[in-house]
């Protein structure tokens, strides 16, 4: 048996060879000897034998989880966030790490060490609406058109009467009438709206979002 330096050479029987040629437990041992350094190379169940596929393949396998981890280890450290349409917890994606659901309902944004509402990191804050202050409204004037009134009034001019200057039915007047015209004005109209919030959200997508917490 040649196996497993180099593949052996068998000898198979014809229909016209005598019973023991070739040799029958000559054929039976190299049968045997084959499958037994067939199941040496193979290896059993969690074989501690190094030379085996079992024992090379399940090392080759924990070598490959540890290097997948190292990776996805480095790209996702403790602390990074993980994002997909998936909903699988990356845990079970990756195999390693655990990992939580992170930023419900809000947006990310980078960290500003100059502005007071971004210089820590998890900071929260904004509002989904927001009903604005009379100082947050621009500065605005309601204008009406400017418009004028007009009305006739009568003037004596001239009459007849008694003497204590009283007319009387028989008095004669001389009478004009003159127009009065009052100065255009310019009014201011009243407050109006309903002082309701109003919606105070960007363009967005929703995702899932995960944070490796270990």
């Amino acid at each position: 048996m040649a196996y497993p330096n180099t593949i052996d050479s068998l000898t198979n029987p014809t229909s016209s060879d005598t019973l023991d040629s070739p040799s029958h437990s000559d054929q039976h041992s190299d049968a045997n000897d084959a499958i037994e350094a067939l199941e040496a190379k193979v290896g059993v169940d969690s074989s501690a034998v190094t030379s085996s596929h079992d024992y090379k393949i399940d090392a080759l396998e924990t070598d490959v989880a540890s290097m997948v981890e190292t990776v996805i280890g480095t790209i996702y450290p403790v602390g990074a966030i993980y994002t997909s349409t998936l909903s699988t917890n990356p845990e079970t994606l990756f195999g390693f790490g655990t990992w939580e659901a992170f930023g419900e309902g809000k947006v990310l944004v980078g960290l500003d060490s100059e502005d007071g509402d971004f210089d820590e990191v998890e900071e929260t804050g904004g509002s989904k609406t927001i009903t604005l202050t009379e100082a947050q409204m621009p500065e605005h004037t309601h204008v009406q058109n400017a418009h004028g009134h007009s009305f006739n009034v009568s003037r004596v001019t001239a009459f007849a009467g008694t003497g204590s200057n009283e007319p009387t039915q028989s008095a004669t007047s001389d009478r004009s009438w003159q127009t009065i015209t009052i100065a255009n004005a310019t009014a201011t109209n009243q407050n109006t709206g309903g002082d309701e919030a109003h919606s105070n959200l960007q363009p967005y997508i929703v995702v899932y979002m995960f944070k490796r917490t270990a």
